[in-house]
This record gives C-alpha cells, sequence and structure tokens, in this order.
C-alpha cells in the first residue's frame, strides 16, 4: 500500500486516498476510501454521540452561554475547564478526548487540547514529531478534531470531531453548533472560504 504524504502542495496519498492541491484548492479523489478506524477513535464517537442534544441557556445575545440545561453535563464541563460565559466547542472536544484517553496519552490531551480552539490546533502542529499516535493533515479521518479558523479574527475559530467522511465532505459532532451539541454536514470547499470560518485542517489520530 502506497503512504505518501507532501504537505501543503502537491499530491498527498495516503493508502487509496489522493488529494491534489493547487493553490488553495481542494481536490478530493473519488477513490477516497477510509482507514480502518481504530478502538480509540470509534470510542471517540461513541462518547460524543451520547451528548448530542446538549444545549446552552440562552434567552438573548446579552445572556448567551450562561450554562446548560443538563446540570450534569455542566458539571463535566466546568471540571474541564470550562466556564460560564466561554465559547465552548472546544471545550466539548476536550471533554470528549479526555474521557477517551487513559494514562500518558490522557496526560498529553491534557497538556495540549484546551478551550482555545487556533492555541490547541498549534500545539498538536508543533508536537506531531515528538508523539507518534497522531498527525495533522488536510484530509481527515473517522474522530479526527477538525478546526476552523474565523477569519476576520485568526486567534479566534472552531472545533469539531469527524464522524464520517465521503468524497465531497464530512460529517461532524460539534458542540456550540446553533446553542447545542448537534450532527453539521461539511463541505471540504471550507477550505477556500475567505470570511468566516475557514477550514484548517484535522488533527487524525492512529
Amino acid at each position: 500500500m502506497m503512504d505518501i504524504v507532501k504537505k501543503n502542495k502537491g499530491i498527498i496519498i495516503t493508502g487509496s486516498l489522493a488529494v491534489i492541491t493547487v493553490g488553495a484548492i481542494i481536490i478530493a479523489s473519488k477513490q477516497y476510501k477510509l482507514k480502518k478506524v481504530s478502538e480509540s477513535s470509534k470510542k471517540v464517537i461513541e462518547i460524543a454521540e451520547k451528548y448530542l442534544g446538549q444545549k446552552e441557556i440562552w434567552k438573548s445575545q446579552k445572556e448567551q452561554d450562561l450554562g446548560f440545561l443538563d446540570k450534569n453535563f455542566q458539571k463535566k464541563m466546568t471540571s474541564i475547564g470550562w466556564y460560564v460565559g466561554a465559547a465552548w466547542c472546544a471545550f466539548f472536544v476536550r471533554l470528549v478526548f479526555l474521557e477517551v484517553y487513559t494514562g500518558k496519552k490522557r496526560e498529553v490531551i491534557d497538556k495540549l487540547l484546551s478551550g482555545n480552539t487556533q492555541g490547541s490546533y498549534k500545539r498538536f502542529k508543533d508536537n506531531e514529531d515528538k508523539y507518534n499516535w497522531y498527525y495533522v493533515s488536510k484530509t481527515p479521518k473517522i474522530g479526527a478534531i477538525v478546526c476552523w479558523q474565523y477569519q476576520q479574527k485568526k486567534t479566534q475559530g472552531h472545533f469539531g470531531i469527524v464522524k464520517s467522511v465521503s468524497d465531497n465532505g464530512f460529517i461532524t459532532i460539534e458542540g456550540n453548533s446553533n446553542k447545542s451539541v448537534r450532527n453539521v454536514k461539511r463541505s471540504f470547499t471550507e477550505f477556500n472560504k475567505t470570511i468566516g470560518n475557514k477550514l484548517v485542517g484535522f488533527i487524525n489520530f492512529k
């Protein structure tokens, strides 16, 4: 099986996946096939799905992000660093991954994955060579953390978890999406956005 990775430009081939990048345009081959999903990634989806439907308390723009309807969920979120008034998409991902991983890997997750999307993505990218059980890529695997960057303020963005992948896009489980945890259908064309949240990449776990 061929496994060649050339980041940012040229051709990326991982197994039977071929992606050609021309400038900022991402072209996904229809020969795309998923690699075997690891047990930890299956667990990530299982845990994330149990939180589908969790909602924040929201009555007006002024009162946004005041907490969650389910106080048990709020207690869990608070225990991993979320606080009232904070955006919570990354905190939700943090909660899921801290529930899945144990031991040394959990310590790494705890160190790299915070409530800040852009800071977390950078830490994962900067430490990619240090750890051999995850990698940052422009192509997703099931169970990956997906990152977007808000183009009008690039210190901000959005996080989600990849639930499934197809030729044209992927489905995520996202917190802080329409004030809830929900499934969202996404497109690879989001790599090309110049306004709003632009797709940046994926943190894939082996």
